[in-house]
């Protein structure tokens, strides 16, 4: 029964040991896609290469007939629509005069404000310390 203790304890510490060796280790991103894509394809056996076709397939070749034009559309009315305009003439308007509009205030026509006035406070009096006791 100790046998089997001690190796119990080996192993766990083997895999303790593999776990922290596994752990330092730093891989750079693209190998992580890599490898990830790798897990994700043994992981779903029944979807592993679906896009890759088992068997030929043939898709039959359609003959369709040639177009047949079944009506026939008088050109001349068409052709009559398209050379009379549309629009009517456009008259000419006269442009609007200008109002009068109030004056835009722009930087330099600003009015002088006085500048603001902060009053001082009165400076702050640092605390006395505490007098030490000394025996």
């Amino acid at each position: 029964m100790a046998q089997f203790w001690i190796a119990i304890f080996f192993i766990l510490l083997a895999i303790s040991q593999l776990y922290e060796s596994v752990k330092a280790i730093d891989l750079p991103f693209p190998i992580y896609l890599v490898l990830g894509t790798i897990l994700a394809v043994a992981a779903n056996p029944q979807h592993r290469f679906s896009f890759a076709p088992t068997q030929q397939i043939t898709v039959p070749e359609i003959k369709s007939p040639a177009p047949v034009l079944t009506t026939t559309v008088p050109i001349a009315p068409i052709l009559a629509a398209a050379a009379t305009p549309a629009i009517a003439p456009t008259q000419v308007i006269e442009p609007i005069a200008a109002q009068q509009t109030a004056p835009v205030l722009t930087a330099t026509s600003l009015p002088e404000t006085p500048p603001a006035v902060v009053k001082a406070k009165k400076p702050r009096t640092p605390k006395a310390a505490p007098k030490s006791k000394s025996v």
